[in-house]
């Protein structure tokens, strides 16, 4: 969208780019100190378009016969200093935004490195949070240039047994997390005092959610929290 000419403009039809997007499925959106956007794909990993040169840059795994790496899948991204922390259905991977090359991942227990990862996002601490699909979440905090790891457990609603996942992490202004995913609804990480508010759908009340589906989670500049959902619409709280 060009806010001076108040027009929207279709990125695979800007004339002179070089290359063209490798998939049209876009997941993930990211834009770095430099001005780069970084975009996540379902299946081709990332493209990065340098608006300066107008160009765009593959960054993928390389796949071997049919199969796409689940790394390819990105899921989410977040830009800390100068590197982007992006989580995909193959595991964590950091790049550096300067050569838009992939670093070793700084962490200590490797373990997680693996395990499909659903949203990447930071708190105002420096420290990074990663939601799974194994509907766990990581607290990642900073030691010596590595980071610590930490579960962090937050509700029985949250456990693998109750079926539901974790698709989307937020903070808001006052610090708290706000967790969505498919059937395990909306939950607030309330910091101080610590304490977990469960936000139980109930069809029909115009106060209440009316799906524990989820999809999307976000807090505006206000403190207002935006809640988005598979079919249902959005909701405001």
């Amino acid at each position: 969208y060009n806010r001076e000419k108040d027009n929207f403009i279709n990125f695979d039809s800007i004339p002179g780019i070089m290359n063209q997007l490798n998939n049209r499925y876009i997941t993930s959106l990211c834009i770095d100190t430099h001005g780069k956007i970084w975009i996540g794909t379902h299946g081709n990993g990332l493209n990065v378009y340098d608006p300066a040169k107008m160009s765009i840059t593959y960054v993928s795994e390389q796949t071997t016969g049919s199969q796409r790496p689940p790394s390819n899948y990105i899921t989410s991204m977040f830009l800390k200093g100068n590197q982007i922390w992006t989580g995909t259905k193959g595991g964590l991977r950091v790049y550096d935004i300067l050569n838009i090359q992939p670093k070793s991942i700084p962490i200590i227990e490797k373990s997680i490195t693996s395990t499909e990862i659903t949203q990447v996002v930071g708190d105002a601490g420096g420290n990074i949070w990663l939601g799974t699909a194994n509907r766990e979440i990581f607290k990642l905090t900073e030691v010596n240039g590595n980071y610590r790891v930490e579960n962090v457990v937050v509700h029985e609603s949250l456990h693998k047994e109750s079926g539901g996942n974790i698709l989307t992490l937020s903070f808001d202004k006052n610090g708290n997390l706000w967790i969505g995913g498919e059937n395990s609804g909306l939950t607030c990480m309330k910091m101080e005092p610590s304490r977990i508010i469960k936000y139980e759908a109930v069809e029909g009340n115009p106060i209440k959610l009316p799906t524990h589906s989820i999809r999307s989670v976000y807090t505006d500049d206000t403190g207002i929290v935006w809640i988005g959902t598979y079919n249902r619409g959005a909701f405001l709280i």
